[in-house]
């Protein structure tokens, strides 16, 4: 009884376990370099073959000879395209057509951004973000991105457009960690900017962000750019989702930086179809000039959309960014964009409202609404 009294007495008195110490974020400088043209984004996608041929899948569809597991065979590392070819194969038979797997036709291009070339550099200070006081400190998110001139996927190739420098803040929790293994992720895939029309100044040919949510401000609040925002993490995972960037549980490695190759002569048939592939930037223009209006009274009372109007026309948005990503959205691209219209007027005069369905107009209507949000 007495040595049962006594171990009851040592089990509730024991010290609580000590808990898990942070570990602060280790300083990270990862490059990116921009591929000259769109062949690049589909070389970069290439991937070696790893299961063994089997017999009902042993011709190579572009020479028509047999494939053996002795021989380079390749892939592209896209979802629901299993396809295989050999590699000399297919890189040189998309030099000369679309950009897409030559079996079943899927665009290879709807998961590499148009970011310019630069560098980010992570580092830390014990300084907390608001909202965040009990966390180690932060991160900081150093993007550099020097005066280049535009690529053949940018609105007007071969002009010039100056360098910018940004930071960015992320408190370093576990949940900071794991946001900025998939912001990484997506810079290295050209995701975190653009070239563009500056939704601030209005100004042509400038470096913009793109769709996914920063915070330029460890205070201040939402409204400028800042924290504290509880909806931070769940808005930036919303975006980074639609993007296709994985979880952080399921990124082991980052994507390797794509390998510069010669641009393809004039006589390619692949500069005729790619100007197709992008012909949706002179309409994206014109969405973000016809949603940054709403800073001017553009509704029938003569009011500028609520942040609840914009916010909502932003889920939407990301909504089409889901199905252009392949993701299971039912409602088609029409739907989508007319219940977008309902919720941010427009005015368009006699002529029809463009349908929303492309990357590129969907991220600089993002990017109007972002700056209506924030003004």
């Amino acid at each position: 009884s007495t040595a049962t009294s006594t171990a009851i007495t040592a089990v509730a008195t024991a010290a609580p376990a000590a808990p898990v110490p942070q570990t602060r974020t280790p300083n990270e400088r990862i490059p990116y370099t921009a591929p000259l043209n769109m062949i690049d984004i589909a070389i970069s996608k290439i991937v070696p073959v790893t299961d063994p041929i089997s017999e009902s899948d042993d011709t190579c569809v572009i020479c028509l000879s047999e494939m053996t597991d002795d021989e380079d065979i390749v892939q592209f590392d896209m979802p629901d395209c299993n396809h295989i070819f050999h590699h000399d194969c297919i890189k040189k038979a998309i030099q000369f057509s679309k950009p897409c797997c030559p079996t079943c036709r899927k665009p290879i291009d709807e998961v590499q951004g148009y970011s310019p070339s630069g560098t980010v550099s992570i580092s830390t200070t014990s300084r907390t973000c608001s909202g965040f006081e009990s966390s180690i400190g932060t991160i900081i998110i150093t993007y550099n991105l020097p005066s280049d001139t535009q690529k053949q996927y940018h609105p007007n190739p071969g002009v010039h457009f100056h360098g910018i420098s940004r930071s960015a803040y992320i408190p370093d929790t576990q949940e900071g960690k794991d946001v900025l293994q998939r912001l990484k992720y997506a810079w290295r895939k050209g995701l975190s900017f653009t070239v563009g029309t500056s939704m601030t100044t209005g100004a042509s040919n400038c470096i913009t962000w793109s769709s996914i949510h920063h915070k330029t401000n460890m205070h201040s609040g939402a409204i400028h750019h800042g924290f504290p925002d509880a909806n931070f993490f769940r808005n930036c995972n919303f975006e980074l989702d639609a993007l296709g960037v994985p979880e952080a549980s399921n990124i082991t490695t980052l994507p390797q930086l794509n390998q510069p190759t010669a641009a393809p002569s004039s006589s390619s048939s692949f500069s005729s179809t790619s100007s197709v592939s992008y012909a949706g930037t002179s309409n994206a223009q014109t969405l973000s000039q016809s949603v940054a209006a709403a800073l001017r009274p553009m509704t029938a009372g003569g009011a500028t959309p609520s942040h609840q109007q914009i916010q909502a026309g932003i889920t939407i948005l990301n909504e089409i960014k889901s199905k252009i990503n392949g993701h299971n959205v039912s409602e088609g691209y029409a739907s989508l964009s007319s219940r977008f219209y309902t919720v941010i007027p427009h005015s368009f005069g006699r002529r029809r409202p463009p349908v929303i369905k492309t990357s590129v107009v969907v991220q600089s209507t993002i990017d109007a609404c972002n700056y209506l949000l924030q003004n």
